[in-house]
């Protein structure tokens, strides 16, 4: 107990340091003596207790904001934190921002409510969990982002599932975002849903410019803003702009259709 209580204060101080330099504060790195009686002194130095509305309060902030007071209401508020984010009385918001504050303070110390959030019956805290775990471990992070892509329920949660892929860029998942591209979750009467066009995002961060014919399916796609993901991904991947800013997108796929056919 002591020593995760100990991991946590060395935590908090870290990025407490971290974000004043951020702002162009000059700190010196914090010196704390691992002896017992300096643990003790380190934890003194925080409020005895925090009163639970005044972190809900902090939750109410922006972001900046709300990370600089539960920091300085230190292990008390983040235990708060901890009761907020499984509380089901707390709003929605409250709870997302709850755990994704833990994550960004704890770190590998807020696993265990990560972990429980990812599968959660609520929507909201499964797609919190992902973006928490986005920044605590890349690894886990995927491996859950490509299971929630292919299963979660939710769109929102697969929407954020796809966007944790690609941001971390991972080749891995290119089979996954093809395929979950044409799925049938990802359509409503007839029409597509806007993570399809988020699934192309994804895709242009992690093909190759080789691999650029494999577009050609999402420039003859039925929906005009899939079509436009594309010529876009397209741009990004080969560093190549064909036609004018403000040509219609008809006719910038039309553009690539016929450099694909050339070049491919």
């Amino acid at each position: 107990m002591l020593q995760g209580l100990i991991s946590f204060v060395i935590s908090l101080l870290l990025v407490s340091a971290s974000f004043a330099s951020e702002r162009g504060i000059v700190v010196d790195p914090p010196k704390i003596d691992l002896k017992k009686q300096e643990i003790k002194k380190n934890i003194a130095i925080y409020p005895r207790e925090v009163p639970l509305g005044r972190t809900e309060a902090a939750l109410a902030m922006p972001f900046r904001n709300r990370l600089d007071v539960v920091l300085k209401q230190g292990p008390r508020g983040y235990k708060n934190l901890q009761f907020i984010a499984f509380n089901k009385k707390s709003s929605m918001e409250a709870r997302w921002r709850a755990l994704t504050l833990m994550a960004r303070i704890g770190k590998e110390l807020a696993m265990p409510e990560v972990e429980k959030a990812l599968v959660s019956e609520q929507w909201f805290m499964r797609s919190a969990a992902i973006h928490s775990l986005s920044r605590i471990d890349k690894s886990k992070a995927l491996l859950w982002a490509k299971q929630l892509l292919m299963n979660d329920s939710s769109l929102l949660v697969r929407a954020a599932a796809t966007k944790v892929i690609g941001q971390h860029r991972d080749a891995s998942s290119t089979a996954i975002l093809w395929q979950r591209l044409d799925d049938k979750k990802n359509f409503h009467r007839g029409q597509g849903l806007f993570i399809r066009r988020k699934i192309v995002e994804a895709l242009s961060k992690v093909t190759r410019p080789e691999e650029s014919m494999r577009f050609l399916r999402v420039l003859n796609d039925k929906d005009p803003k899939v079509q436009e993901a594309g010529v876009t991904a397209l741009e990004q991947i080969n560093k190549v702009r064909l036609g004018k800013v403000k040509e219609p997108t008809s006719f910038k796929v039309s553009y690539w259709k016929n450099w694909l056919k050339t070049n491919f």
